[in-house]
């Protein structure tokens, strides 16, 4: 594969993977034997694609009715997602060609629900990384910041009710609270006073009772109040999640 692709290239674990577990990047020949070491089973290996930004739309299939949300635009470090900003900071004709090619792949799909498809841009081009046949961690933002969320969007596709308004209320921003442990823990978060106090701010709690090392506990989504930009949210949504704390 390599002598195919030439470096970097990324080995896949084919089963198990999520937010970058299983995921072994190979840059330089040094990089092969540890990374087939670590591998776990059955491997793929993928070219590594140069792209800017990471889009994610959430689309969802109903009875004979399709909807898609606004591309939003993810940060992943490392590999894991944490920042969701709707509207994506990229130009208009790029979000509207990340959701025509997200009703393209739901073309594509037999079962109804919402779907998280995972998008690049490279080249000028929209390139399908991932497709999530369920709501999605990068769609948790419609809770607070669209017509109709996720959640009851699924429901309404399930079951063959009409589906709602994708509509976004404002701009929104969503950052995931991490584990922030060496290791595993009881779970007992800090810090949460300061969120709660935060206007346009919300907390989502998952209810896990074990904090694990970068294991995803919660998320904040970040409304405006004032009139604040993605910008100014993003920075609001930052600072918030840097002083919550298993520790």
């Amino acid at each position: 594969a390599i002598e195919a692709f030439g470096y970097p290239v990324m080995l896949k674990a084919r089963e198990g993977g999520y937010d970058g577990r299983g995921n072994f990047p190979i840059r330089e020949p040094e990089d092969v034997e540890d990374a087939l070491d670590a591998a776990p089973g059955r491997m793929m290996v993928e070219d590594v694609v140069d792209f800017d930004p990471d889009l994610s739309v959430i689309a969802v299939q109903g009875d004979g009715d399709r909807v898609t949300f606004p591309a939003g635009e993810n940060v992943h470090e490392p590999e894991i997602l944490r920042e969701t900003i709707v509207p994506a900071r990229a130009s208009g004709r790029v979000r509207d060609r990340a959701q025509s090619v997200a009703r393209d792949v739901l073309e594509e799909m037999e079962g109804r629900g919402a779907y998280g498809i995972e998008l690049f841009e490279a080249d000028g081009e929209i390139l399908v990384n991932e497709i999530a046949p369920r709501v999605h961690n990068s769609g948790h933002y419609t809770i607070e910041g669209a017509v109709t969320s996720q959640f009851e969007q699924h429901v309404r596709a399930v079951v063959g009710y009409p589906l709602g308004s994708t509509e976004l209320r404002d701009p929104v921003v969503m950052a995931n609270v991490l584990g922030d442990v060496e290791s595993s823990r009881p779970a007992n978060l800090l810090g949460a006073d300061r969120v709660l106090e935060t206007p346009g701010a919300n907390l989502h709690w998952y209810g896990k009772r074990e904090v694990r090392p970068l294991r995803k506990m919660g998320h904040v989504t970040l409304v405006p109040t004032a009139g604040e930009g993605r910008q100014e949210l993003l920075g609001t949504a930052r600072d918030l999640v840097d002083h919550l704390t298993f520790e």
